[in-house]
């Protein structure tokens, strides 16, 4: 799965945990080497450790494997 923001691919990992909850989009766990270090900003907030998810409104798009995912 790659993450591409503000015009530049930020992460790009074959190792993306995914999270299921009910109701709501699936969240993408990336390990902290598989992103930019100057992508990151870091915040308060953790799940897992040593993994990084982004938000989805925030990402300009992402894709898995060649193919362009929705968030829809």
């Amino acid at each position: 799965m790659r993450v591409r923001f503000g015009g530049t691919w930020i992460a790009d990992s074959e190792q993306v945990v995914l999270l299921f909850e009910p109701g709501r989009y699936p969240v993408a766990y990336f390990p902290e080497t598989d992103i930019s270090p100057h992508a990151l900003e870091r915040t308060d907030h953790s799940e897992l450790q040593e993994r990084v998810a982004f938000a989805w409104q925030a990402m300009d798009a992402f894709y898995e494997e060649d193919e362009r995912g929705s968030r829809r």
